[in-house]
């Protein structure tokens, strides 16, 4: 079972037989990972005095371990570059062994104010803080021994409603597809930070990405879409 094309090409390579691949997503429970409705507000309102955000700030959001290829150098160079929109902030979601590098390079650059470290959030808020939102960033970069094949948090992000700058990476572009998002290539912070510029000025282009990527998850990603396909290989196999 392959979480998408990249994956299933990969296994072909490795030998595996092409009657024997199915494809079967990641998933996602769209009942949970939903955009935000107005009794949502008082929980938002919150976690925003919690994490140091105002109502009026644009959220760029970006969620995943806190090592190198996560792309995270990349994107607080892009706050470096976007440092005189002070409406825009970085909340930046998760815990590992290079927080610490991450964290003293954004002191370096004087970004403080405009990036924020979360670190490792429980669960249940998730669906919270990705509601907190108004872009999602996924800027992941291959090492020699992995590559971003799919990317759950993609999908979690995509059923709130956000649009995704993503770069052009492992199964990003194919997890999302073009009409998701903005795509850039490796290690260019300077198209993220223009990515995040296009759609911070383009309220119509973000609800446009937004509403079609809640019906892409809700259509391909939903635990329950999911499920049945898994149902339907097990019923095959018995």
């Amino acid at each position: 079972m392959a979480a998408n094309e990249i994956a299933k090409e990969a296994l072909l390579v490795e030998g595996v037989d092409n009657e024997k691949i199915s494809i079967i997503p990641q998933s996602v429970d769209t009942r949970v990972f939903r955009p935000k409705i107005k009794s949502d507000e008082g929980k938002l309102v919150s976690l925003r005095k919690r994490i140091g955000i105002r109502s009026d700030d644009f959220v760029v959001l970006g969620v995943g371990r806190m090592v190198w290829e996560k792309g995270w150098l990349d994107i607080i160079r892009a706050a470096a570059k976007l440092r005189q929109s002070k409406e825009i902030k970085f909340l930046l979601v998760g815990a590992g062994p290079e927080l610490s590098a991450f964290s003293n390079f954004v002191k370096r650059e004087r970004l403080r104010k405009s990036v924020l470290f979360a670190g490792s959030m429980p669960y249940r808020l998730m669906p919270d803080v990705y509601r907190l939102a108004d872009v999602f960033v996924h800027a992941s970069l291959p090492t020699r021994d992995w590559n971003e094949q799919f990317g759950g948090v993609l999908i979690e992000a995509m059923a709130t409603g956000l649009p995704v700058i993503g770069t052009l990476s492992g199964g990003i572009l194919t997890t999302v597809g073009s009409e998701g998002g903005l795509f850039v290539q490796l290690q260019n912070f300077s198209q993220i930070s223009e990515a995040i510029n296009t759609l911070y000025r383009n309220d119509r282009l973000r609800r446009k990405m937004g509403h079609r990527n809640i019906k892409h998850a809700v259509n391909i990603y939903d635990v329950e879409v999911v499920a049945q396909k898994l149902k339907r290989i097990w019923d095959n196999l018995l």
